[in-house]
């Protein structure tokens, strides 16, 4: 099987896992809203590397897939709030919660995902309850994830009200809302298999560089990404003003007419397209794109290294196949 049929394969039993388990929910519209964004689709690559690690450690699909389900709940909740928060109308390709069922609802949606999270790491696939210490172990590490998802994501809010933002400030806030998650959902892996301290320190250094790479193409995506491939307007970063790596170091570097012209658009004086293309231009001219591809080999280096100290055989190779293709997004 190939990466994409491996991640088909656990998407299809991490949905059903979590389906099963939102079925008790009595309420009609929060049970709808609760999984809309997880019927929309998404490639779910938490639980992919969940499973994954743990299998590349001899573990059991059957005893991860519950905790993995859990992660990629919490991660929908994130969505959730993210997308009011940023007043986003679409994500997927498909209307947003708060857009369908209004903002109180959409926050009661990423609530009960937040509370079914936590609850479905002590299930088992048959739908009993599993209480051992592993399990608590990845309530811990998910819990802790989270916390500093929190803090991230107000940094990210900071953000957005000052042109002043440093690169170390940058990649603090990503590690915080978005690589944490992915460092809990590799060392969730490794603590349902069983893993030695010295493998746990290495799952955590993959997953976390995992997550920067991750965020670092993503961000320019959001910049240089194809609209039919993204689902997003192209500039969409641009449009909203958002400090991601490219348009920090843009800044940082160039002439004061531009840097002007720059910030109009980034602060939504200017926003026709002619104004978008004119910014990315600017970006593009800074060296902005290549100085973030750059950082993007160098964490992908990072995730190589961890993964070569691991045991070697399909999972771990399953794994590096997906650092490869998460670099080829961009190119």
């Amino acid at each position: 099987m190939g990466l994409w049929d491996d991640i088909a394969a656990i998407k299809d039993k991490v949905d059903s896992f979590i389906l099963s388990n939102l079925e008790d929910v009595s309420n009609d519209s929060l049970k709808k809203a609760s999984l809309h964004l997880i019927k929309a689709g998404g490639k779910r690559l938490r639980p992919f590397i969940t499973v994954t690690v743990c299998k590349m450690l001899g573990g059991s699909e059957h005893e991860v897939i519950p905790v993995a389900s859990a992660i990629e709940l919490v991660h929908n909740f994130t969505l959730i709030h993210d997308d009011i928060m940023d007043q986003d109308a679409f994500r997927r390709g498909t209307p947003t919660v708060h857009t369908l069922w209004g903002i109180p609802m959409a926050i009661i949606a990423g609530d009960l995902l937040f509370s079914k999270a936590f609850s479905m790491i002590f299930k088992n696939v048959e739908g009993g309850e599993t209480f051992d210490e592993r399990r608590s172990m990845c309530a811990h590490l998910l819990a802790n994830a989270i916390n500093y998802l929190a803090i991230g994501q107000a940094m990210d809010i900071e953000f957005e009200k000052r042109w002043d933002v440093t690169e170390d400030e940058y990649f603090q806030m990503i590690k915080y809302k978005t690589a944490f998650l992915f460092g809990a959902a590799s060392l969730c892996g490794g603590v349902i298999a069983g893993a030695s301290s010295l493998q746990m320190d290495l799952l955590k250094d993959f997953g976390l560089s995992y997550g920067v790479l991750f965020q670092l193409t993503d961000d320019l995506l959001g910049l240089i990404g194809d609209p039919k491939k993204t689902g997003k307007p192209v500039g969409s970063d641009v449009r909203r003003g958002k400090k991601t790596l490219p348009i920090i170091y843009a800044l940082s570097k160039v002439e004061e007419s531009e840097k002007t012209i720059l910030l109009d658009v980034l602060s939504g004086r200017k926003s026709e397209d002619s104004d978008v293309k004119l910014a990315i231009s600017i970006i593009e001219g800074s060296g902005a794109i290549d100085y973030t591809r750059e950082r993007v080999e160098r964490y992908a280096s990072d995730a190589r290294k961890a993964l070569e100290k691991l045991p070697q055989n399909e999972y771990n190779a399953k794994l590096q196949e997906l650092v490869e293709y998460t670099i080829s997004r961009t190119r």
